[in-house]
């Protein structure tokens, strides 16, 4: 058991989400996430992600579990922080999930 926020949780954020949402949780390298900001793609649809050129293991694992994988050269803005996720502007779609 685990103190966030005041809140006690029983179970690990990688437990409630396998078992409340059913996503698959993928592994990236302590180096990927730090330098190269691996979790920090955008999010186009339910099966389409956006991340940069210099993660091909990610891409590759995000193919193994069904996504696509877009990618193009970030390298260049990594050292002012932030990737895909942080420098895009609002997107406005609508969802099919309910």
């Amino acid at each position: 058991m685990r103190a966030l926020g005041g809140k006690r949780w029983k179970t690990s954020a990688r437990r409630r989400a396998e078992t409340d949402k059913g996503w698959q949780l993928i592994k990236v390298s302590l180096e990927d996430a730090e330098r190269k900001l691996a979790c920090n793609g955008l999010v186009l649809d339910e099966n389409t992600i956006l991340i940069a050129a210099e993660l091909p293991e990610l891409a590759n694992e995000l193919a193994k579990a069904g996504q696509t994988a877009v990618t193009t050269p970030f390298s260049a803005v990594y050292w002012q922080g932030g990737a895909f996720r942080c420098w895009h502007h609002p997107l406005v779609r609508e969802s099919t999930l309910s």
